[in-house]
């Protein structure tokens, strides 16, 4: 399943707009699920390590990709996060619920009720996004997989500024290490060759 199918099937089932950020992290965790039970490889869909977390490579391109996604703007909140992706209002076969279907809806039952910015934390504690630097491009490992989505019965309380206010820390904390990192390899440069892409 590559990521433009991935992300139809994602919209027709929540039936909601989805925010950019929300979206992307969305897409990551599903895919993770489907790994984990063998319904996709994680060489299907690749991605780029942002300090919000990992985003599917050929994110950006989905609306201009798929001309089922519509990509909205919404002018509140942050700027960065106005984005609202969605299906085009058309008839979509429902018939008989695939074994894919059924994963991909257990998926998002347990991200319904986590916020965006949790679902970002959850992300930083990745093997891959941890061991990438912004921008690298990575594959889902077998050590992401160790981490499984947590449990839980309600949603958060959180406000959708409280939300905002926390998907702006992350941020910030994310682009500060990676200002850190980069200022103690121009002290200590490595020599490992390193290159954008690391799977």
């Amino acid at each position: 399943m590559n990521l433009s199918d991935l992300a139809t099937t994602i919209l027709r089932i929540e039936q909601l707009p989805i925010s950019k950020v929300r979206f992307a992290k969305t897409i990551y965790f599903v895919h993770k699920e489907l790994i984990r039970l063998k319904l996709s490889t994680n060489l299907e869909i690749e991605y780029i390590r942002m300090p919000l977390g990992p985003v599917p490579f050929g994110f950006m391109e989905l609306a201009a990709n798929n001309p089922l996604i519509v990509v909205t703007k919404l002018f509140t909140g942050l700027a960065y996060n106005t984005s609202q992706y969605s299906l085009r209002k058309r008839r979509l076969s429902v018939g008989n619920k695939s074994n894919l279907d059924l994963a991909v809806k257990n998926a998002l039952d347990k991200l319904r009720i986590m916020t965006t910015s949790e679902l970002v934390e959850l992300s930083h504690k990745d093997p891959s996004w941890i061991n990438n630097a912004n921008g690298r491009l990575f594959s889902i490992s077998n050590k992401d997989l160790d981490n499984s989505l947590p449990f839980r019965f309600k949603s958060s309380n959180a406000s959708s500024e409280e939300d905002d206010q926390l998907l702006q820390a992350s941020l910030v904390q994310g682009m500060i290490h990676d200002i850190v990192n980069e200022s103690t390899d121009l002290e200590h440069p490595a020599d490992d060759g390193s290159t954008t892409r690391n799977t």
